[in-house]
């Protein structure tokens, strides 16, 4: 481009255009081009998980996992940190649009000259209002997410049956996951013992120690089983 800026047998109008563009090549673009590829990287992956057959117990891990990922890389900036003893194919390409621009040097094209990273371009308005714009986007298609799948939602309820995170779980994480447990039992119709036999019957079949519980209610008594089993059987 700068070949032809300077090259007088182009015409005026041509050489006019490439002086336009090369005085566009600015700090703010190159890093809207680099965060614009990885933001889609980020999301076609994303989407294209759901093209796969997959547990439905586990996507609120596999959402949960990608809210915290794209947060971490959008909205705290991460996407920014370059890695250290990896090849350039591992970088964001942010990283590397703005590593290759540091490494291009002044560019002089008949007496004008052209600076793609000046010192200092990371601090500049424009690169941060780009960042900006990102994370207001990140935000945004996180908010979608929410309201597509919110937590109540059946598909997420399902994460009680997920043994990777019940496994994960603190102790009061699993309680919560009882809860769900609970809820599908009352919307079935099961008086409160049935559901407490329901839940202790859920609790023992989950993998792991078993001790140092909290429960949702007092530990169903023998009585209690007893008084539902006669009630089953009658």
């Amino acid at each position: 481009m700068a070949l032809t800026a300077g090259d007088q047998r182009t015409s005026p109008a041509h050489r006019a255009k490439c002086h336009k563009l090369l005085a566009g090549l600015r700090p703010g673009l190159l890093v809207c081009l680099g965060l614009a590829a990885d933001f889609g990287s980020e999301v076609t992956g994303f989407l294209r998980e759901w093209e796969k057959d997959f547990d439905v117990a586990t996507v609120h891990r596999r959402i949960a996992a990608f809210r915290s990922k794209i947060s971490s890389l959008f909205l705290e900036a991460r996407i920014f940190d370059e890695l250290n003893e990896v090849s350039d194919e591992e970088q964001s390409s942010v990283v590397l649009a703005a590593k290759h621009a540091m490494q291009t040097p002044e560019i002089q094209v008949n007496g004008k000259v052209y600076n793609i990273w000046p010192s200092g371009s990371g601090r500049m308005p424009e690169v941060q209002e780009t960042v900006e714009s990102f994370q207001v986007t990140t935000q945004a298609f996180l908010a979608r997410l929410a309201a597509e799948l919110p937590d109540q939602e059946m598909k997420m309820t399902l994460r009680a049956l997920d043994l990777v995170l019940w496994r994960r779980s603190s102790t009061v994480g699993r309680v919560n996951l009882e809860v769900m447990v609970r809820v599908w039992f009352k919307d079935l119709g099961l008086d409160h013992d049935q559901q407490m036999v329901g839940v202790q019957q859920y609790r023992d079949a989950a993998p792991g120690p078993q001790s140092n519980f909290l429960t949702l209610d007092s530990t169903v008594s023998v009585s209690t089983r007893a008084r539902v089993n006669n009630r089953a059987q009658s």
